[in-house]
């Protein structure tokens, strides 16, 4: 069996899941500035990011699913959080979801986490 050079373990940081996967083909490369921003923190106004530069793709495809390329191994910080650093390799942006339940309307709702 043939070992994919990118494969790689889930990150955690936070909200934000990083899981290994292929980029979809219909994902397209999203434009970036000094940093790659995977989340701000709605409470807060942190940002879970890395550092832009040529190792770092971020792609997002036409149903809001977000992507990233790393060509090598880079730092993923936050304010709040231990800095975490993210092997090469392809992975889904992945945004923790609480769901809860209503009685009175026997309905579940979902909502990002505010970090």
């Amino acid at each position: 069996m043939k070992k994919n050079p990118f494969r790689s373990k889930m990150y955690r940081q936070g909200d934000v899941l990083l899981v290994p996967c292929d980029i979809p083909e219909d994902a397209s490369p999203v434009d970036t500035a000094d940093r790659v921003v995977l989340a701000e923190g709605e409470l807060t106004g942190h940002f879970h990011a890395l550092p832009a530069n040529e190792h770092i793709t971020l792609y997002q495809t036409g149903d809001q699913r977000r992507f990233l390329h790393l060509d090598e191994e880079l730092p993923l910080t936050h304010d709040e959080h231990d800095t975490i650093m993210v092997k090469a390799g392809n992975y889904r942006i992945i945004r923790q979801r609480e769901y809860q339940y209503d009685l009175k309307e026997a309905r579940q709702e979902a909502r990002r986490v505010a970090d």
